[in-house]
């Protein structure tokens, strides 16, 4: 099995939260199983699968013995797999933006716009409304001073797409690269790395956007086992007989 200390640690360096479009979320970080069909955070699932596969024509395989203990290390491989999802999410946001004599649409930061809030002292609707494509404020009663800032107050939604992309981006470049560093101390190995999978369209849930990767490794094993009175009787005596071109020399006793 691989050791308890590396799942930890490679549960413990999955970011707890990620900056996106000037934003913080928060994520949600799993081990094993996880229903994603009902997150409502971004999530990273972490599963280790085939633990226990032996790693043939290791090199590093061994069997150490002494009048008490065998001493055994076989080298195994699993594969790490990364799952990242996340679902739309709606923001909100504030934007200070100069009013200008006779320009009356102006592009918001966020989009797509779920809706406007507010812009004080004008009245939504009547003097200012949000356009067909969502993007631009317009203004279409009572405007502003010209040069003079207005702030609109409004929610926008940034795609669970986009969210998983920009984790999964930051994701694998940290893995491959940071967090095996700190995996050396194990003696852990990379073997191969998979590409992205994209696995939205095995979950019910249209607004969720949910991809993969995989990463082989290897990791030693050890145990030991005592070796017992009843397992083996100490050898008092090694006689070794010496050949030299086939030929019986003599025997050195010990």
């Amino acid at each position: 099995m691989l050791n308890l200390d590396v799942k930890k640690l490679l549960l413990r360096e999955i970011p707890s939260t990620l900056a996106i479009d000037g934003h913080s979320f928060t994520i949600l970080r799993t081990f094993g199983s996880t229903p994603l069909n009902s997150l409502t955070l971004p999530t990273v699932n972490l599963k280790v699968i085939g633990e226990g596969t032996p790693f043939y024509r290791s090199f590093d395989d061994g069997h150490i013995f002494n009048n008490s203990l065998n001493i055994y290390q076989n080298t195994y491989t699993c594969t790490l797999r990364y799952t990242v999802a996340a679902t739309d999410k709606v923001i909100s946001a504030s934007q200070s933006i100069k009013y200008l004599n006779g320009v009356n649409s102006y592009v918001l930061a966020g989009v797509p716009v779920k809706d406007i809030d507010s812009i004080p002292t004008f009245v939504k609707d009547v003097d200012y409304r949000l356009n067909n494509d969502r993007d631009e404020i317009e203004w279409i009663g009572n405007k502003p001073s010209a040069n003079a800032n207005f702030t609109v107050t409004y929610n926008w939604i940034n795609s669970g797409l986009y969210i998983s992309h920009q984790l999964l981006d930051y994701l694998m470049k940290d893995v491959r690269g940071r967090v095996f560093d700190l995996l050396s101390t194990y003696k852990i190995n990379v073997v191969k790395s998979k590409g992205v999978v994209d696995i939205s369209d095995i979950y019910a849930n249209d607004a969720l956007s949910a991809f993969s990767f995989d990463i082989v490794i290897t990791y030693p094993f050890t145990w030991t086992t005592s070796i017992l009175s009843e397992d083996a009787v100490t050898a008092t005596q090694i006689d070794l007989d010496l050949y030299v071109n086939e030929i019986n020399v003599g025997t050195i006793s010990k």
